[in-house]
Parts: structure tokens; sequence; C-alpha cells
């Protein structure tokens, strides 16, 4: 079974309440009122009837001060992926792979993962705590190898430190929030200078990613096992969040992408001597070309449904306005010299309007995940 996973905020010091709806290629899926509290944040699901591919929207009906933001978009894909997961044996890691159906799962032992499978045209390879002496290129999900370092504690209490996101915009953390994540020990594997950081607890990295050329790896830094994240809900979202990056461009799940960031997508079987025709979401079009099997996109300014044609062959991504930061558009209490450019929109948002009314929702976000048939197997 698949599920979409919405997010609805309220930025606004009002209750509000406002109808609410999620649709598939135009066919209600769910509609609802929903009351919200000053600040409060509600989570909502909604399955996915079987075999449906299409344009999926969730939008509220309501008049607040920026409107972009009141409806989002993301794309329920129907090919596949091929991943190889090699393990020892993970239970929890396999359970959450193989509850979505997009994926065509390999499953061998550490000894089995020779440079000769490894290169066999996986999308995906998963390494579960191990990690052969070479690695052909590919997209890489490598887990933690090593007995760990305690990241130590949080308090005098002895209470488990949290974890702190250092790039909370990236999509491997859409959806999710540092207290999803109880972790006590780090270890490997190695980070390279390409590596960023996404989460550290206590000055150790957690969870790190790089892009390389056309490929791109992440990097888990701590045991599955020896945490709380394989029991919450957060564990197959972040599994879905991780797979979705190794699998597109700079879209995360639902081949969503933030308003204003460059995209690269991977596009393969196209012919490099023809141009590429970018349709954007106000109808306007314009010709670009790819490099070396990747196209990068950079006029994303709009929100809606992008596609980038090929003759008959058609790659489709969103974008929305996904970011809390630009959503909360109420004028701070203190201004930052620190900080030009949050005084400049602060200031643009202030003018003009005299009298701040109500402001409502930050983001909607949208997750196509196995929430339900994880939770079934796994436990």
């Amino acid at each position: 079974d698949r599920q979409i996973f919405c997010e609805i905020e309220n930025f606004s010091d009002q209750v509000h309440e406002f109808p609410f709806e999620i649709s598939l290629d135009g066919a209600v899926l769910k509609s609802e009122t929903i009351r919200l509290h000053s600040k409060q944040r509600e989570r909502a699901v909604t399955d996915v009837p079987a075999g449906s591919y299409g344009i999926i929207r969730a939008a509220i009906r309501a008049e607040d001060s920026l409107e972009i933001d009141n409806e989002a978009c993301a794309i329920l894909e129907q090919h596949g992926i091929r991943v190889l997961l090699g393990t020892a044996g993970n239970t929890f890691l396999q359970k959450a792979l193989e509850a979505n159906p997009r994926i065509a799962l390999t499953v061998l032992d550490p000894e089995a993962c020779t440079t000769e499978e490894l290169d066999k045209g996986y999308d995906i390879i998963v390494l579960d705590g191990f990690e052969p002496p070479r690695l052909p290129p590919a997209n890489y999900l490598l887990i933690r190898s090593g007995p760990g370092r305690s990241i130590g504690r949080g308090s005098l209490r002895g209470e488990p430190r949290e974890p702190v996101f250092t790039r909370p915009d990236h999509p491997v953390l859409a959806f999710l929030d540092p207290g999803d994540f109880t972790i006590d020990r780090a270890a490997g594997p190695d980070l390279s200078p390409a590596d960023t950081v996404l989460i550290e607890g206590n000055g150790l990295p957690l969870l790190a990613a790089n892009e390389i050329g056309v490929h791109r790896t992440v990097k888990l830094r701590f045991d599955i096992r020896d945490s709380g994240l394989a029991l919450t809900y957060a564990f197959p979202v972040l599994v879905s969040n991780i797979l979705s990056w190794l699998d597109s461009g700079n879209a995360g799940a639902g081949n969503q992408a933030a308003a204003g960031s460059a995209i690269r997508l991977r596009l393969p079987g196209y012919d490099p001597s023809k141009d590429l025709v970018v349709e954007t979401p106000d109808g306007g079009t314009y010709s670009t070309k790819a490099d070396k099997g990747v196209v990068t996109i950079a006029e994303t300014e709009r929100a809606g449904v992008y596609n980038v044609r090929q003759d008959r062959t058609v790659e489709r991504f969103v974008v929305n306005l996904s970011s809390k930061a630009e959503s909360d558009i109420k004028p701070a209490d203190t201004l930052s010299d620190n900080n030009p450019r949050t005084t400049d929109r602060a200031a643009t948002a202030g003018a003009g309007r005299g009298i701040w009314r109500w402001l409502l929702l930050a983001s909607l976000i949208l997750l196509v995940l196995e929430w339900r048939r994880y939770q079934g197997t796994a436990l």
C-alpha cells in the first residue's frame, strides 16, 4: 500500500480553520476541514489507489498574505528503481526497502558484493556495515561499520543529546525533526572533503551526503539497530528521502524541489545532439542542452509543474515554496545586522500592510511512503 503524507503548519498568532484537500490528477482523495492553533503543525495521511500515478496536489482554501505556499505538488511516478542491498542481516532496513513498490530489491551477503556485482548497473547500492576496497561509480547509501564512538549526553540527568540538523533544507531531511533521532554512538564510513554534513551530534557527523559528477552518496554514520529510529515513523521517511535523492537530480521525494533552487536531472537515453525543451508552470518554454547526461534547470522561481521534453520523452519535476523561513513572513521583533537578507525581506513584507491580519500555512510538504506496510512487517 502507498500513502501520501502531508504536513500543514500555522505561523500566525491566532487559531484558524480552513478546508484542506488532496487530489491525484484532479480526483479528490481526501477532503476535510482542519483547525490549527497558533504555531501548531498537523500531519495528514491518505491512501493512494492501487496502480495510480500522476500529479499529487495538496491545498488549503484560504486567503492569507502569502498564497503561493497554500498549495504543493508532488509526482507519483511509475518507473522502478533497481536497488542492491549488501548486508549480513538487517531486518529493519530490508523491510523499509521492500515496502516501497517502486523498488526492485536484490539482497546479497557482503561476500557476494564483488566489484563485478556492484558494477552491474544498479540505480542505488546500499552497503550495510561494510565497504569493499573499491567502489565502482554508482549512487551509494553507506551505513556505519565499526564499534562507534559515544556522542555524549545532553544534560546532567543523563538524557541523550538531541542531534542537530546542520542543513535542514536538504531533501534527505524533508519531513523530519532532530527529535526523531536518538543516537548514542557514531562511526565510519569515513568522510571526504566533498561530503556535506547534514546531521551531527555533539560535534560528531551522523549523516552526510555528497554529489560528484552524476553520482551521489549518502553516509549514515550510526547503526540503525543501535538506535530507536527504526521503531518510529521517521525511519521509513528517512529511507524514502535518501532513495529519492540518490535516484533523482536536486529534487527530493516526489520529484519536489524548493523554489529558486537549481535542479540537476539525470537524463539517460536522451540524444545529446538535440536540444531539450523546458516547459514552465506559466506556459512558457525555452531550450537547453544536457551535459554528459545531466541537465541543469536554473530558472525555478515559479511554483508548479515543469516538463523537460525531447521528442516524445518527458521528465517532470515540481517546484514548491517549501522553506519555513520564507513562509513565516511576519516581521521579527528585532532585526539582526548580520543578516541583511532577513532585514530587507522583513522591511519589504511590512511595507504597505500596516496591520498584520492572520498568516496561515508555512508549507505543504508531500511524501509518498509505505508507512502502513513497513509498520505491519517490521514490528
